[in-house]
């Protein structure tokens, strides 16, 4: 299968692609061909590559957010019980990472064919909905 460029957000990509494609590696597909097999892992791989690329941004934003003691380590807190980073402005640190979500990207990825998972067992709507962009209509 030949990929095809997609113009997707990074929130999508992080939020509903890449957890489809990893719950999508995990199902038995009777029947499918080799190459459907092989298109799903190298979408999942590009999608990955470019999880790690959200993830360096994101602790950057999050490093560039916080309070830093004077050896300029980030300091924490703990809030609602869970140990957390102390931000210098809550609201600006959340405008930077609902920006670096919204952000475009053009992904190329191999088209699925959704015949591939018609007799494949335990799809879940969350993991059909994820996939939505790539599969061929």
């Amino acid at each position: 299968m030949a990929k095809k460029t997609y113009k997707i957000t990074i929130g999508e990509l992080v939020n509903r692609l890449l957890p489809a494609l990893k719950s999508a590696s995990l199902l038995t597909y009777k029947g499918a061909p080799m190459s459907f097999l092989f298109s799903m892992a190298e979408n999942r791989i590009e999608c990955e590559e470019r999880y790690k690329a959200y993830v360096s941004t994101h602790e950057k934003i999050l490093k560039e957010h916080s309070v830093t003691d004077n050896n300029g380590e980030p300091v924490t807190e703990e809030v609602n019980g869970q140990m957390g980073y102390k931000l210098k402005n809550a609201i600006a640190f959340e405008d930077a990472i609902k920006e670096l979500e919204q952000t475009q990207l053009e992904v190329k990825l191999h088209p699925l064919d959704k015949d591939h998972f018609s007799k494949c067992k335990d799809l879940s709507p969350d993991l059909i909905a994820g996939l939505m962009v790539l599969l061929k209509k």
